[in-house]
C-alpha cells in the first residue's frame, strides 16, 4: 500500500467518525426531547444485551482482515476471495443460529434487569434489536474483509452515508411511532450497510460472485484456528458494555443508563477518530510481517508517539467542554452525565494510547497480552461493578468500569512494550511532557471559567461557550504547534521525503 493510500485511508476514517459524531450529537439531543432519557436508556440496555451475542463468532470477525491482507500480500486474490466468502457465510450461519436460540433467554434477562414499568416495552423491542444485531455482525465481517484490501477509504464513504440515512429515518419515524421508530431506523441502517458492504467488497476483490457461495472447509479451519486466539478477547470485549449497562439499570435505574449511553457515545466518538486512523496499520503490519518483519517494531514505536501526540490535546479538549456539552445536548447541566463523561474520558485515554500495542499484536498474530488485558477488564468490571454498585449506585458502577478499563489497558501496553525489549521510559515520551502538563492545566482552567461565569454569575450560555472555546483552543493549538512531531507529520502529509527523514 502506498503512502498516499495510507494517508487517504486515515483521512476518510477520521471524516467518517466526525460525521458520525455530529449525527450522534443532534440525534440524542432530539431523542431526549421527543421520547425522554428513560426511553433512550431502555433502547441502550436492550441493544447492549443482544450485542453480548458476538462472543459466539469463534474469532471469525477478527481473523478476516488479517487473512485477506496476507493473501493479497502474497499476490493471491483467489485465496483472498475464499477467505472473504467463507468468513461471511460462517458468520451469517453462526449468528442466525444464535439469534434463534437467544431470544427466549434474553426475554428473561430483560425481565430481571429492566424495571417492571418498562419490561413490556423492552421485550417488544427485542426482535428489532436481534435483527439489527444479525445484520451488524455479518456486516462487520464484510467490512473486515474490505479493510484487508486496504480500501478503508471506500468503506468510510459507505459509513458516512449510513449515518445520514439513520438520522433521516429517525426524524421520520420517531415522531410517528415513538421508540419503535428508533428500532426501525436501526434495522434500516443495518440493512443498508449489509448490502452496501457486500457490493463494495465485490468492487475491491475481483472474482466475488453476486451472492457468497464459496465456503471452503480448509479455509474455515484456518480462520477458526487463528480466531480461537481472538475468541476469548471477543468474549471479554463484548461483555464489557452489556455488563456495565445491566449493572447500571439494576443499581442506578434507566435514567442513569441513558446518561451513561450518551456519555460513552460522546467519548468514544473522539477516541474512535484517533484509534480508527491507527487501525489502518493492522493490514499494513500483516503485510510487513510477510515481507519485512523488522519494520514492525519501528512502525509500532512511531505510531505510539503519534497516538500520544494527538490523544493528549483531544481528550483534554473534550473534558474541558463536557459541562457546556451537557447544557447544549441535554438542555441543562446534568451532574451524572458530567461525572460519567469525565471518568470515561480518562479511562478511554489510557485505552487509546495502548491501541498501537493492541493493533501490532493483532497484525503479527501475537495476542497474549491483548488477551490478558481484556480478561483483566472483564473480571474487574464485574467484580467492582457489583461491589461499588451496591454501595454507591450508578456512580459506583461507572467507577468500577473505568477502573477496570484503565488497568486492563495498562496491562496490554506495558507487557507488549516489555516483550519488544523497549525501555519503560518510552511509554511516556519526554517530548510530550509539556503537552501533557499544558493539557491538564487547560482543562482545569476551562472548568474554572464555566463554574465562575455560568454557575456563579449565570451568564449567557453562548458567551460562556465562546470563552471556554477560546481558553481551550489557543493554548492547545500553541502546544501542538510547538511539539517536535508537528514538522515531521506535516512533512509526511505533504509527501516530502527529505523533511520526513528520521
Amino acid at each position: 500500500m502506498t503512502q498516499k493510500q495510507v494517508a487517504t485511508n486515515a483521512k476518510l476514517t477520521a471524516a467518517q467518525i466526525v460525521t458520525s459524531a455530529v449525527v450522534i450529537f443532534f440525534l440524542y439531543r432530539y431523542l431526549v426531547r421527543v421520547i425522554g432519557i428513560e426511553a433512550v436508556g431502555v433502547w441502550a440496555v436492550v441493544l447492549a444485551t443482544t450485542s453480548a451475542g458476538r462472543i459466539a463468532d469463534f474469532g471469525v470477525t477478527g481473523s478476516t482482515t488479517r487473512f485477506v491482507a496476507r493473501a493479497l500480500g502474497q499476490k493471491s486474490p483467489r485465496a483472498a476471495s475464499d477467505y472473504a466468502q467463507t468468513a461471511a457465510i460462517s458468520a451469517a450461519g453462526i449468528y442466525l443460529s444464535l439469534v434463534v436460540l437467544a431470544y427466549p433467554l434474553l426475554r428473561h434477562i430483560l425481565a430481571f434487569i429492566v424495571p417492571a414499568s418498562h419490561v413490556e416495552q423492552a421485550i417488544s423491542l427485542l426482535p428489532y434489536a436481534l435483527t439489527s444485531f444479525w445484520l451488524g455482525s455479518v456486516t462487520t465481517v464484510l467490512q473486515g474483509a474490505i479493510d484487508g484490501t486496504q480500501r478503508i477509504d471506500l468503506k468510510s464513504w459507505l459509513l458516512i452515508g449510513a449515518s445520514l440515512l439513520y438520522f433521516v429515518a429517525v426524524l421520520g419515524l420517531v415522531p410517528r411511532i415513538g421508540l419503535l421508530g428508533l428500532a426501525w431506523a436501526q434495522v434500516a441502517q443495518g440493512a443498508a450497510l449489509f448490502t452496501g458492504s457486500w457490493l463494495l467488497l465485490r468492487r475491491c476483490l475481483s472474482g466475488l460472485p453476486l451472492v457468497p457461495v464459496g465456503w471452503r472447509p480448509r479455509v474455515f479451519r484456518e480462520i477458526i484456528g487463528f480466531g480461537s486466539k481472538l475468541q476469548v478477547i471477543s468474549l471479554m470485549v463484548m461483555l464489557f458494555e452489556p455488563t456495565t449497562k445491566a449493572l447500571l439499570s439494576k443499581f442506578g435505574g434507566l435514567t442513569a443508563a441513558g446518561y451513561y449511553e450518551m456519555a460513552t457515545r460522546m467519548v468514544q466518538q473522539v477516541r474512535n477518530i484517533l484509534v480508527s486512523a491507527n487501525q489502518v496499520l493492522v493490514p499494513t503490519i500483516a503485510d510487513l510481517q510477510e515481507r519485512d518483519g523488522e519494520r514492525v517494531l519501528t512502525l509500532y514505536r512511531v505510531s505510539y508517539r503519534v497516538m500520544m501526540y494527538f490523544s493528549l490535546p483531544s481528550l483534554a479538549g473534550l473534558v474541558a467542554a463536557i459541562p457546556v456539552i451537557s447544557e447544549w445536548w441535554l438542555g441543562r447541566y446534568e451532574p451524572n452525565f458530567v461525572r460519567f463523561a469525565i471518568l470515561l474520558a480518562i479511562a478511554w485515554f489510557i485505552n487509546t494510547i495502548s491501541a498501537p500495542a493492541y493493533f501490532a499484536g493483532v497484525g503479527t498474530g501475537q495476542l497474549r497480552w491483548n488477551l490478558m488485558g481484556h480478561v483483566t477488564v472483564a473480571v474487574l468490571n464485574l467484580c467492582l461493578g457489583v461491589v461499588l454498585g451496591v454501595s454507591w449506585g450508578a456512580v459506583g458502577v461507572v467507577v468500577g468500569a473505568v477502573t477496570a478499563l484503565t488497568v486492563g489497558s495498562l496491562v496490554t501496553a506495558l507487557k507488549y512494550h516489555a516483550q519488544q525489549g523497549l525501555p519503560l521510559k518510552d511509554l511516556f515520551p519526554i517530548e510530550s511532557a509539556g503537552l501533557a502538563a499544558g493539557s491538564v492545566i487547560t482543562a482545569t482552567v476551562a472548568f474554572v471559567i464555566y463554574d465562575l461565569l455560568r454557575v456563579g454569575r449565570h451568564l449567557d450560555l453562548r458567551l460562556v461557550t465562546g470563552l471556554v472555546a477560546v481558553a481551550v483552543l489557543f493554548p492547545l493549538t500553541w502546544l501542538v504547534w510547538r511539539h517536535p512531531l508537528r514538522e515531521r507529520l506535516v512533512a509526511w502529509a505533504l509527501n516530502v521525503p527529505q523533511r520526513a527523514a528520521g
